[in-house]
Formats: C-alpha cells, sequence, structure tokens
C-alpha cells in the first residue's frame, strides 16, 4: 500500500511538472500602441542653490519663539517675537485715581531647541522693548524681516531664563501706565488701540561663545470652559483704585497677539480652548546669509529663515527630456511613473550631530505675486506611498517625490509663454523646507457625509492644482499668517465645519535649530541626483 502511494504521488508530480505556461498568451489582443516599455533612469544634479528662505510667513498662532544660537559654520542665528497685548475685556473700568501695582507677563515653556544637551540650562537674558509701530500683517510678514522698537527695556530689571519654567517677569510702572490711557473710544476701534498699545518685541541676549538655545512659548490663552477660569499665558495688570469712594484692588486681564479687539464673551464662546484668534510675528536672523549662492561639494541646510537648498526647475526639465529622449524620440506621450531628487549626506563624525539634521525635508515652490509669496508643498502627505522628505539614516540620504511636479514641467509646451516665463523666472524651482512632527487640530467630516467629503476633498485637490500649473497663482485661507499650504490643508478647508480632531501631521518648522551638510554636485563620491521612472508607448507598426 505504501509502494502504490508513493508511486501515485510520483506520476501527480510529474504530470505537474509537464504543465507549460505560455506567458504570450493572448499578448496579440492588446493594441501595440497601448503598451508601454519602462525605464529607471538617473541623472547627478549639476546644480544646487543654496538661498535664504525669505518671503515665509513669520506669523504663528501656537508659539512665542525666542533665543540665540551660534555655530562655527552658520555664524548666528537668532530668534525674537513681536506681538500685541490686548485686554481680555471690551470695557474697561479703572476707577478713580488708578495706581499701577504691578503688571506681569507669563507665558508657560512649550519646547526647547538647542544644539546639545549641555545648552539645555545655561542661562539668558531676555530683552523686551515696545513695538514703535502696530504690527501690520498686510505690510509687513516675512519672518526675515526687522520690527521698530524702542531702544529702552520696558521690564523691572532683566529676566533670566534657563530652560526649565515659564517666560515670567513684570513690566515696567512707566510701561504698565499706559494702560491706564485706554479710553472706551479705544477699545471701539482696533486702530486706535493698537496706535496708543503697539505692542512688544522679546529677544535673548547672544551667546558669547558657539552654542546657544531657542525656546518655545505657548502664545494661546488657557482657559477651562467647564470652570470658566483663565489656565495661563495671559498678561495681568494689578491696580488700586477707588470704586463708589472706597479704595479696592483690582486686576485686569490681557491676551496675546489679537489683531482685533473682540468681546470676551464672545471670544470665550465661540471659540474652544487653544484656538484663539491670536498671532506671533516669530522673526528669524541669520548670518549665513554670507554663503548664499551655489553649493560645491557640501550643500548646506539650516533651521528657521536660513539656508535651503534650491533646485532649478529649467534644469530638471532638461535631465528628465535628455533621458527620454535616449529612449524615444517624443516626450510628450511618456508616463512618468516616479521621480525623485536624492540628497545624500554622510554620517557626521560626532554621531550627536545627526540630531541636528531636518526630520523631513519638503519639497516645495514659491509662487509669487506682485503682493503675495504662497509655499506649496509638492507631496501628497495623504498618499503613504508618496516619499515625502523623512531622512533615511540607514542610506543617508533624503529622496522625496517629486512625480506630479516634473510629470506637468515635462509636458509645458515651448509656445507656451506663461508657462516657460515661470520656469524661467522660478515659480517652479524646488525649495527645500524643513517640517517637522506636530500635535495639531484637523477638521474632519462625519460618517454620515462621507460622500460629500470625498467630493469637497476632490475639489479641494483640483483647486490646489490649478493654482500650481493652471491660469492663476492665488491664495488660500489668509496668506498673511501662513503662506506655506499643502494638499492636506487644502482638504481640511474644504471639508471644515463638521468636527475637528487632535493628531500628530508634519507642519512646517520655523522656530527650533538645524543645522544639516548634505553632499553637493562637487562632492567627489555621492552627488544629488534626479532618478527617474518613466514609462515609454510602443508604435504601432
Amino acid at each position: 500500500m505504501k509502494r502504490s502511494i508513493s508511486v501515485l504521488c510520483a506520476a501527480a508530480l510529474c504530470c505537474l511538472g509537464c504543465v507549460e505556461v505560455d506567458l504570450n498568451l493572448g499578448g496579440n489582443l492588446v493594441p501595440v500602441d497601448q503598451t508601454y516599455n519602462v525605464y529607471v533612469e538617473s541623472r547627478d544634479l549639476p546644480e544646487v542653490n543654496m538661498l535664504i528662505a525669505d518671503s515665509l510667513s513669520g506669523y504663528s498662532t501656537t508659539r512665542i519663539t525666542i533665543g540665540a544660537i551660534r555655530d562655527e559654520k552658520f555664524g548666528l542665528s537668532t530668534r525674537a517675537s513681536a506681538f500685541s497685548i490686548v485686554p481680555l475685556n471690551d470695557t474697561l473700568d479703572f476707577g478713580e485715581n488708578p495706581v499701577v501695582r504691578r503688571m506681569h507677563f507669563s507665558s508657560a515653556l512649550d519646547t526647547l531647541s538647542t544644539t546639545d544637551k549641555s545648552f539645555d540650562h545655561n542661562m539668558q537674558n531676555v530683552k523686551v522693548y515696545e513695538l514703535l509701530y502696530p504690527l501690520d500683517a498686510s505690510k509687513t510678514c516675512d519672518g526675515n524681516a526687522t520690527i521698530a522698537h524702542s531702544e529702552k527695556p520696558i521690564t523691572i530689571g532683566t529676566p533670566v531664563i534657563n530652560g526649565t519654567d515659564s517666560l515670567s517677569f513684570d513690566f515696567s510702572l512707566d510701561y504698565a501706565r499706559k494702560f491706564l490711557e485706554i479710553t472706551q473710544e479705544d477699545l471701539d476701534s482696533a486702530a486706535l488701540y493698537f496706535k496708543k498699545i503697539p505692542g512688544i518685541y522679546m529677544e535673548t541676549s547672544n551667546p558669547h561663545g558657539n552654542g546657544g538655545r531657542i525656546n518655545m512659548y505657548k502664545l494661546q490663552l488657557g482657559y477651562d470652559n467647564s470652570s470658566y477660569y483663565l489656565t495661563g499665558n495671559y498678561a495681568r495688570l494689578d491696580l488700586t483704585s477707588t470704586y463708589k469712594g472706597e479704595r479696592k484692588d483690582t486686576s485686569f486681564y490681557f491676551y496675546y497677539g489679537a489683531l482685533d479687539i473682540i468681546s470676551s464673551d464672545s471670544l470665550l464662546t465661540n471659540y474652544s480652548s487653544g484656538s484663539f484668534p491670536e498671532y506671533a510675528l516669530n522673526l528669524t536672523g541669520h548670518e549665513s546669509s554670507k554663503l548664499e549662492g551655489k553649493a560645491g561639494e557640501t550643500v548646506l541646510v539650516e533651521g528657521g529663515g536660513g539656508l535651503k537648498p534650491v533646485i532649478s526647475a529649467r534644469m530638471l526639465v532638461d535631465l528628465a527630456r535628455e533621458m527620454i529622449l535616449e529612449k524615444t524620440d517624443d516626450y510628450r506621450g511618456v508616463v512618468i511613473n516616479r521621480a525623485t531628487i536624492e540628497l545624500p549626506f554622510r554620517f557626521p563624525d560626532n554621531y550627536q550631530d545627526m540630531e541636528k539634521y531636518p526630520y523631513i525635508l519638503s519639497p516645495t515652490c514659491r509662487l509669487m505675486t506682485d503682493t503675495t509669496a504662497t509655499f506649496m508643498s509638492l507631496t501628497d502627505s495623504s498618499n503613504e506611498n508618496e516619499n515625502q522628505g523623512n531622512i533615511d539614516r540607514s542610506n543617508l540620504k533624503f529622496a522625496p517625490d517629486i512625480t506630479y511636479h516634473l510629470q506637468e514641467l515635462v509636458k509645458i509646451k515651448d509656445d507656451d509663454k506663461t508657462k516657460q516665463e515661470r520656469l524661467d523666472n522660478g515659480s517652479y524651482d524646488i525649495w527645500f523646507l524643513i517640517k517637522a512632527n506636530e500635535v495639531v487640530t484637523t477638521s474632519s467630516s462625519s460618517s454620515s457625509n462621507n460622500e460629500m467629503s470625498e467630493y469637497y476633498q476632490y475639489l479641494a485637490y483640483q483647486s490646489y492644482y490649478n493654482n500650481m500649473y493652471g491660469y492663476g497663482y492665488g491664495s488660500y485661507g489668509n496668506s498673511y499668517y501662513n503662506n506655506y499650504y499643502t494638499y492636506m490643508m487644502m482638504a481640511a478647508y474644504a471639508g471644515s465645519g463638521s468636527s475637528s480632531s487632535v493628531e500628530t501631521s508634519q507642519v512646517l518648522d520655523r522656530d527650533r535649530y538645524y543645522s544639516g551638510w548634505l553632499n553637493g554636485p562637487l562632492d567627489p563620491d555621492r552627488k544629488p541626483r534626479l532618478i527617474l521612472t518613466f514609462s515609454v508607448p510602443n508604435k504601432a507598426e
């Protein structure tokens, strides 16, 4: 019996082994001109520029950022912040013969950024000045701008921070008394109020040697909706005044970064905690501006508004067409399956320096008009198959995808004067901006409205790319406060008003300190390169 089973198994295996597979079966049913040959090619990039990221909005709805770091290669990098101070109430009763006892400023610690851990708790002096003019977002939003302020500090003594606690200090009595000049007319007009109380500007002292620290503090007014209690991030003016013939102590509260006078009832009722209309203009300064220009063996990457790699769109189009024309005589019918820019780097001599490298280098276009600048991400962060520019520490490279962007550029016709002009004037050039993972509140549609939600997201997608490659540049939302946009942001705008959720998302990071050394076009080993996967249609005989 065992022998019989063995014979049967052997026979079955022989039968299976005799089966032939014809891979060409049915191939002649597909028209030749609907078949493609797929190629993978690459070219080294002959040129990479290093440019200061100007025109990028410095407005933040979450943080007050101050600090300074000095680096041997990049020089001094500074952070400063300017914002208004506005009464929480739209009516103020200071009584008779008010006397200022104290005006205190406080803001909770959010995040620290240093060159290394040894500077986490070094002492820094904080300098606070009065703005000479109110902030005007329609004229000043560039995070690299210079803001006019008084020369004399407006604090009692010099505040000192050590990276462990909130930002806390007392305003000088002379400055505090200015608030007693506020009238009801001022509170009824933002223009009148800000003319009288423009706001404040703060920065830290610069380090004498290399190193330093950047400090981020919370901007949003802390408010407990359930107990109707202020929890933090406000200024308090303490007075002694006469009310109905009796001297009493009283306090008035102020919040930061308001752009208009808003009734406290409206503010605390219509806005949830953590989403008040508050804006701080966070400013960066960089001595590295003297290093701008074409990269040699090294491409420098810096945080804030500092040096960023920029790659010419015209050069990318020429390289892509060169690779394609080696395989076919007509590039217009070619489908680009994937286009990747690879930016390699060497492992630093000190492994701790790797912590200074950006987590994400996001490919972005800067669209300029006479009055606005809009930075738009080229990757779709909702697509997990796209490389967003995340650092690859194993292979020592950044390799973001630019597939859709390059496809659109390659198919630009020679007689399309408008797009050819944009191609030449830098509108389609790729800026690599730094992103980080942050906890943010996003909008989403309810499950009962999924169909409409998908429709809105589709519209957002079309609007986004029409502005990139269509008939106009266009701006989304309020471009003065945030001129950096991704597809995910546009989809959130399109589906807003349904519900919100808190999640971790990739957002632009202009606050923290970063410094990276990437391989340049003249590197003797690994150079930046364009990697192209494309499909060429076969021609019918």
